[in-house]
């Protein structure tokens, strides 16, 4: 499959409508078996790592926590490393179902401010 940009960021749009109405993890997203293995299960991720194997193509970069215009999803405060650590028994918002859904709803909200 040919991973556009804007094709990147409605796939992660998907995914974590999935993730925000299910609270499930996304790597139980029945729909990886439709577009297949992406690295870091993360569409955006891989849209990068075919570009240069590093961050800098994220279409999402700068978007994610502090509005600085290299912020990714890794760094602190972030949507994505918020709903990461409700799955991390050793961080209080462990198994927090309400966080993990409104952290997967702000990713969505993300990819709609750059789709438009």
């Amino acid at each position: 499959m040919r991973l556009t940009k804007r094709k990147a960021v409605e796939i992660t749009k998907e995914l974590w409508e999935w993730c925000a109405e299910t609270g499930e993890s996304k790597w139980q997203w029945p729909k990886w078996r439709k577009y297949g293995e992406f690295h870091a299960s993360c569409p955006l991720c891989e849209y990068a790592e075919r570009h240069t194997g590093a961050c800098s193509p994220c279409p999402l970069l700068g978007m994610w926590s502090d509005g600085s215009t290299m912020s990714r999803c890794m760094d602190f405060g972030s949507p994505f490393l918020m709903w990461k650590d409700t799955f991390d028994i050793l961080e209080p918002s462990y198994n927090d179902m309400g966080l993990r859904k409104e952290s997967a709803r702000e990713i969505v909200d993300l990819c709609n401010r750059w789709l438009g």
